[in-house]
């Protein structure tokens, strides 16, 4: 990997507009030989019109937690090159947890239709099962007759309505943080809605509630 970063130094330094050298170069800082995160993300910026390094720079902001950029430089990438599965999946995360369902659910649909038989074309589709609370639809996809099932918070509650409408897919079932609604009725959703829609995380006035902006 050194040796190859060397001759990728030694080409963009004669040839800077060489966008293919600028991203290439960016992989190789991002080695775990090399590991030079901050260059590779400097080089990737320099291959604009480079389909892969905007993917690069998406799924970088994405593990950083700046949702935001992800979201623009994956939407770059599919500008380039609107049938790229990776660039379509890795859109729906951004979306999810940014509490966009609606644009998430979207993204899964484009990467499961681009090649719904390749890993993410099956991961774009469980995804897409998962997040319509489809458990039972899961389960067929994966070829699973019973199951034990473990929920939490939401997840729980999914599983409780699995367990009210087909008793017969689970073997046993655990929930927890259900929360007293699923009991009484009603629950924390108006609270939920509205941080998901805050400006910014500072405007959520439940301690609790921020993480979900």
């Amino acid at each position: 990997a050194k040796g190859a970063m060397a001759a990728l130094e030694r080409a963009v330094a004669k040839h800077g507009d060489l966008e293919e050298a600028h991203y290439l170069l960016g992989v190789t800082y991002a080695t775990p030989e090399v590991g030079k995160k901050a260059e590779a993300r400097r080089a990737w910026k320099r291959a604009p019109h480079v389909k892969e390094a905007l993917l690069a720079l998406g799924v970088d902001a994405y593990e950083s937690g700046d949702l935001d950029e992800a979201r623009a430089r994956l939407e770059a990438a599919l500008a380039l090159d609107a049938a790229c599965q990776q660039a379509w999946y890795q859109l729906g995360l951004v979306a999810k947890e940014l509490g966009d369902s609606a644009g998430a659910r979207k993204a899964w649909l484009r990467a499961e239709a681009i090649d719904r038989t390749s890993e993410l074309g099956r991961w774009a589709s469980t995804k897409l099962q998962i997040l319509t609370g489809d458990i039972s639809a899961l389960m067929d996809h994966l070829n699973i007759e019973r199951a034990d099932v473990m929920g939490y918070s939401l997840g729980s509650r999914m599983t409780a309505v699995l367990a009210q409408r087909q008793p017969q897919r689970l073997r046993s079932a655990i929930l927890g943080g259900i929360g007293i609604g699923l009991i009484e009725g009603g629950g924390p959703g108006g609270k939920v809605s509205a941080a998901l829609q805050a400006p910014s995380r500072g405007e959520v006035p439940q301690p609790v509630r921020r993480p979900l902006r």
